[in-house]
């Protein structure tokens, strides 16, 4: 199921939703699992050594195994760049970023935590306006 919380850290969600779902889901040591769906720019932030104690990467990895053996991990959904490239001169395309570079200095226990979305997996470019014009058809 999806359950939405307001908490503004990680493990505060996964501490409130935890005392939501039900003891069946698989997870470590037989506890519920829980996946958060983020975009590529949180999971950046996520990765931030800047947010957490002493601006370490060293209590980053800390508080994301930390997460991780409480059973969380993420599935991520990329973007468009917001900048394009050129393909040749009459034109230009924007770059997906999918978040999977950012995973390339991790130790493979953190990376491990991220589960991400392939461009193919979930990009549809229709606009909502298409939508429900098809929709009356």
């Amino acid at each position: 199921g999806i359950l939405l919380t307001r908490a503004p850290l990680f493990e505060e969600k996964l501490k409130i939703l935890r005392s939501k779902v039900l003891n069946g889901l698989e997870g470590p040591a037989g506890s519920p699992r829980i996946n958060f769906v983020i975009g590529t720019d949180t999971m950046v932030r996520i990765l931030n050594p800047k947010y957490y104690r002493d601006e370490s990467q060293a209590n980053m990895i800390e508080s994301l195994l930390d997460l991780k053996s409480g059973g969380a991990g993420f599935i991520v959904g990329g973007r468009l760049e917001q900048s394009s490239r050129k393909v040749d001169d009459d034109s230009s395309v924007p770059s997906f970023i999918s978040g999977r570079k950012a995973l390339v200095c991790l130790p493979n226990e953190v990376a491990s935590m991220f589960i991400i979305m392939d461009e193919s997996e979930f990009r549809v470019d229709l606009s909502s306006s298409q939508i429900r014009k098809d929709q009356k058809e």
